[in-house]
């Protein structure tokens, strides 16, 4: 175990009901300074954002979530920039009993848990601290728009990891060759170690999305088969696995051959929800520091209406950027991830389906339907098309009765402004939208179902 001194360090911390908020938080960055904080707008990676002091809340009573779970393979789905990156690179900062040698220069003596809510819990850092040989695969870089391509960007992730072990340092190594190696890897690291593995993998639905985006899904399905299933099925060498991805939609065959895998979702989570995106009181101390008290009530407005298992939530990349800004509102979220190509889906079901449903939406209303648990980017045709909304973060549902059916709703006024904007682009002839009064509003006073039209 490599032992870290502790040196002074300044923070301003302000308790919350269920974080402390650290001069301001972290689960995300593009480093943007405001006159009283440093914002972290696109900085995912937990050191990144400890070192360069930018303010984030604290969500490190995770890594406890985590490591009494019982489950040992674990699935966490949650919409785009809530956090699962950063979560992530914390596990494996807190979990690693080894260093790199970059990591050791990025952050010097300085102790990245000083003064967190984990660092209270002395026994459970005692235990876990330190002491895992952790593996720590991203997934995020495969953007290839060939099959071949897409093979070389998984290769040289999966590489990139095994030349930090040391343990395989041919550049030149075939995919086939890499992917059989990252459970050997395993297996000498739980043999060198005396340990078993924490094995971390994010962003496990990035190639898929983008095989399916251009045409190769099948050959894709098949890497990720023979990549994943030996390391993650009966792997001896492998203690715990965290999985993180925007939904297990598109990987339905690779689930269906791990059924000890736990899923948690934004349909039915409820041990890890406070862990991805501001609570109430994140928000409410953040605006109070930001200086923006003023501007609560507009911040309400425009990005109040997320509930995840009966859990209200912001999305923090939104919150950030109307605090970057000076509390001026607009749609920040929305632009980028799957947007253009869910626009595309309603644009081609619009005249039969999708258009009454969504002027139903648009307009501050609701629509019953199933949410289905497994299902294919190739089958998003019609009903589905609701639950890839849901995942994505376009869409919350809130289940009716055992049936199966939910409630589904845009959750805030920026993804209905930013939405309807594309939608509007998009579809021939006009859509027939109310104009509501603001959705967070409605939320306070009314039920989901009251809302509907």
């Amino acid at each position: 175990m490599t032992s870290l001194s502790l040196s002074p360090r300044k923070f301003t911390i302000m308790a919350s009901k269920t974080t402390q908020v650290y001069a301001i938080f972290g689960l995300f960055a593009v480093g943007c300074v405001s006159a009283h904080r440093k914002f972290p707008l696109g900085v995912h990676d937990f050191a990144d954002i400890i070192v360069n002091n930018f303010t984030y809340a604290d969500k490190s009573m995770f890594i406890k979530a985590v490591m009494r779970d019982d489950p040992s393979l674990i699935l966490i789905t949650r919409p785009r920039l809530f956090g699962k990156t950063t979560a992530l690179s914390m596990l494996r900062y807190f979990l690693e009993n080894r260093i790199s040698p970059a990591t050791a220069k990025k952050i010097g003596r300085l102790d990245l848990f000083r003064g967190t809510s984990i660092s209270k819990d002395t026994a459970f850092c005692r235990v876990h601290r330190g002491q895992y040989p952790t593996i720590h695969l991203s997934l995020s870089n495969v953007n290839a728009d060939s099959y071949e391509a897409a093979k070389t960007d998984i290769a040289h992730s999966v590489g990139e990891e095994k030349r930090t072990f040391e343990a395989v340092r041919d550049e030149t190594a075939s995919l086939s060759d890499i992917t059989a190696g990252v459970r050997m890897l395993c297996s000498y690291l739980h043999r060198k170690n005396n340990r078993t593995v924490v094995l971390l993998i994010d962003s496990f639905e990035k190639p898929t999305l983008t095989a399916f985006l251009n045409h190769y899904t099948d050959q894709m399905r098949s890497v990720l088969n023979d990549l994943l299933l030996p390391v993650l099925k009966d792997n001896p060498h492998v203690c715990k696995c965290v999985i993180t991805s925007i939904s297990g939609i598109g990987q339905e065959s690779l689930l269906a051959k791990l059924p000890e895998m736990r899923v948690y979702s934004v349909l039915d989570d409820e041990r890890y929800t406070e862990f991805f995106g501001f609570l109430e009181s994140d928000v409410r101390t953040l605006v109070d520091e930001a200086g923006l008290t003023a501007k609560r009530e507009l911040l309400d407005t425009w990005y109040r209406g997320y509930e995840f298992c009966g859990t209200q939530l912001y999305n923090p990349f939104s919150v950030l950027s109307f605090l970057n800004q000076g509390g001026k509102p607009g749609v920040y979220w929305v632009p980028g991830g799957l947007t253009d190509f869910v626009v595309e889906l309603m644009f081609a079901l619009a005249p039969t389906v999708v258009r009454p449903a969504l002027e139903k939406l648009f307009s501050n209303g609701s629509i019953d339907t199933v949410m289905y648990r497994d299902m294919s980017y190739l089958i998003v045709f019609p009903d589905p098309l609701w639950t890839l909304l849901v995942h994505n973060g376009y869409l919350i549902a809130t289940p009716r009765d055992i049936s199966g059916l939910h409630t589904v709703r845009i959750p805030t006024k920026e993804i209905r402004d930013g939405l309807l904007d594309l939608c509007t682009k998009k579809m021939p002839g006009k859509l027939n939208v109310t104009n509501p009064i603001p959705l967070y509003k409605e939320n306070k006073t009314s039920t989901i179902n009251s809302t509907s039209t």
